[in-house]
C-alpha cells in the first residue's frame, strides 16, 4: 500500500526565504510519525501546505496514492487552539464539521448525540454530548477535537503541539487515544518540540532542519541528546557568553515565592545591568513572570524593586514603581490609529505639553532611537514592524524604569531591526537597567541573556548560569533534555 502521506522533494519559498528546500516525508497507515525541529525549520509551512493554506513551489504530495488537491478531505487537523466553540455543546461542535441536518432541513439532535458519543467512545472517552465545551477540562477538550476530526472518516490526522496546554497527568490520556487511532490503521503526523514525549509515543521520528528531513529514525535508534543535536545543528551553536558588565552590584529585582497563572512558585533575582532570559515552549509558563510584575496577571508572593516592596495591580502601578513592559503584540502595545508622536508621548512626564514642545520631543526621540518614519505626524499603522517596536521600546525606556520586562519583543521583526532593537536594550542595560526577557526564540534568548531560566509545565526545569548560555544547552533544555 502507498503511504498515507507521501511528500517528495517539496519546495516552498517566501520571497528570498526558502522555508522548505526539498522535503521528503512519508507517513504510513497505522503509524505515529513525529515531526520535530526548531522554530523556523519548516514544520508549520508543511502543515499549511497539507491544509491548503499554501501551495508548494516544487515537488509533489500524495494522499493514499492520489494528488493532495484531490484527497485533502482525508486529512484531519488538530491545531494548538483546537478550533472548538466553547459556548456550544460537544455535540454541536461535532455538528459544525459533520452537519446538523436530517435531510428535511431539521436538526437531528438524537442522531447527532448518538454519533458524537460513538466517536468519543472509540477513543475511550465517556462524555455527555450535551456538555458545554467550556465546562470541560483541557484534556477532555483535546480529546473532543481529536474525536471530531475522526468523525469525518479521516485516514490521516495531523496534530500540532497537542500537549502544549496539557498538564503532565493528562498527556497519557491523549497518547492512549492516539495509539487507538494507530491500531485502527489511521496515520498520525505528530508535530512537537517535546523529545521525551516523542520518544515515548512515536513509531518513527523525522528531524526537520533548514527545510529538509535531516534524520528519520525509530525511537530506539537515537537518544534524546542525539535528537537534540540533530535538531540544533553545529552551525548555530554559540560559545559561552562573557560575564556581563554590570553597572552596579545591587539587586534591582528580587522575587520570592511568586505564583501567577498556574506558574510557580518562582524565586528570581536580577541585578542592575543584567538580562535574565525566560525560555520555553508555548504554554510552558515563561511569560507569567513578566505579566504578573506588570499587573496583567494576579499573583501572590513577595517582590522588591530597588529594595522597596512592590505590588502592582495594573500597568499604571508598575510604571509608577519603575517597571516597564514591551510585548510582541503591537496591536496591544501601540495605538495604530494615532501618530508616532502621540504613541511616543502617550504617558507624558508633564501634566501638559504644548504642541510645539510635543513635536520637538518626538523628533528627538525619533532620532535617538533610529525610528524610520515619514515624520512625527505619521500614523503608527503605516510603519514596519521593526520601527513600530522601536516606538514601544522608546516609550518604555523614556519612563526611566529600574526593570524592563520584554515578552517576545522581536516577533515579526526583520533581522536588521532586530539587531538595532538589541543594541538599544544593551545600551540601556549598560546604564544599569535590569531586564527580564521571555521568549520562545532560542537564538534571541542566547543573543541577549546573561542567565537563562528554562520553563516547563509551570515551573523552572533548568537554570543556565553565566557562561553556560549556548544555543545547544538552551535548545536541549527547552525540549526536555537536561543539559550536561
Amino acid at each position: 500500500m502507498p503511504p498515507l502521506i507521501d511528500a517528495r522533494r517539496v519546495v516552498k519559498d517566501f520571497g528570498a526565504t526558502r522555508a522548505l528546500a526539498g522535503l521528503d516525508l512519508r507517513v504510513r497507515a497505522g503509524e505515529i510519525h513525529a515531526l520535530v525541529g526548531r522554530n523556523g525549520a519548516g514544520k508549520s509551512t508543511f502543515i499549511k501546505i497539507l491544509a491548503g493554506l499554501h501551495e508548494p513551489d516544487g515537488g509533489a504530495i500524495e494522499i493514499a496514492g492520489e494528488p493532495l488537491r484531490r484527497r485533502r478531505d482525508r486529512i484531519a487537523f488538530i491545531h494548538q487552539d483546537l478550533g472548538l466553540v466553547e459556548a456550544m455543546s460537544v455535540a454541536d461542535n461535532f455538528g459544525l464539521v459533520a452537519g446538523f441536518g436530517s435531510g428535511r432541513g431539521l436538526v437531528a439532535d438524537r442522531r447527532l448525540h448518538r454519533e458524537t458519543a460513538a466517536s468519543l467512545a472509540a477513543l475511550g472517552v465517556t462524555l455527555d454530548p450535551r456538555t458545554l465545551v467550556s465546562e470541560l477540562p483541557v484534556s477532555d477538550r483535546t480529546l473532543v477535537a481529536v474525536a471530531r476530526a475522526l468523525h469525518l472518516d479521516a485516514r490521516a490526522v495531523v496534530l500540532d503541539e497537542p500537549t502544549a496546554s496539557l498538564p503532565a497527568a493528562d498527556v497519557e490520556r491523549l497518547f492512549g487515544a492516539l495509539r487507538r487511532l494507530r491500531d485502527r490503521g489511521v496515520g498520525v503526523l505528530y508535530v512537537s518540540h517535546r523529545l521525551p514525549e516523542v520518544r515515548a509515543l512515536a513509531d518513527r521520528i523525522t528531524v526537520l532542519r533548514g527545510g529538509v528531513a535531516e534524520l528519520t529514525v525509530r525511537p530506539e535508534e537515537a537518544t534524546e541528546a542525539q535528537l537534540a543535536a540533530s535538531i540544533i545543528g553545529a552551525a548555530v551553536a554559540r560559545g559561552p557568553r562573557a560575564a556581563p558588565k554590570l553597572a552596579g552590584d545591587g539587586v534591582a529585582l528580587r522575587v520570592q515565592g511568586l505564583v501567577a497563572g498556574g506558574v510557580g512558585p518562582l524565586d528570581v533575582q536580577v541585578r542592575a545591568g543584567e538580562v535574565i532570559g525566560c525560555a520555553g515552549l508555548r504554554g510552558a509558563g515563561q511569560e507569567a513572570l513578566g505579566r504578573a510584575l506588570y499587573g496583567l496577571l494576579g499573583w501572590t508572593g513577595a517582590v522588591q524593586v530597588g529594595g522597596v516592596d512592590y505590588r502592582a495591580a495594573a500597568p499604571a502601578d508598575a510604571l509608577r514603581a519603575g517597571v516597564a513592559y514591551v510585548g510582541g503584540d503591537r496591536g496591544l502595545s501601540l495605538a495604530r490609529g494615532l501618530t508616532v508622536a502621540e504613541n511616543l508621548l502617550i504617558n507624558p512626564v508633564r501634566r501638559w505639553v504644548s504642541p510645539r514642545r510635543e513635536r520637538a520631543l518626538a523628533r528627538a526621540l525619533i532620532e535617538r532611537y533610529g525610528i524610520v518614519a515619514g515624520g512625527s505626524a505619521s500614523l503608527v499603522g503605516t510603519l514596519s514592524g521593526g520601527n513600530a517596536q522601536k516606538i514601544a521600546l522608546a516609550r518604555a525606556l523614556e519612563a526611566a524604569p529600574r526593570v524592563l520586562l520584554l515578552e517576545e519583543p522581536t516577533a515579526g521583526v526583520d533581522v536588521g531591526a532586530r539587531a538595532e532593537f538589541y543594541r538599544l536594550v544593551d545600551d540601556a542595560r549598560a546604564r544599569g537597567l535590569a531586564v527580564v526577557l521571555a521568549s520562545s526564540d532560542e537564538e534571541e534568548i542566547c543573543e541577549m541573556s546573561d542567565r537563562v531560566l528554562v520553563f516547563g509545565r509551570g515551573g523552572v526545569r533548568a537554570h543556565l548560569a553565566e557562561g553556560e548560555v549556548t544555543a545547544d544547552r538552551v535548545g536541549s533544555a527547552v525540549m526536555g533534555v537536561v543539559p550536561t
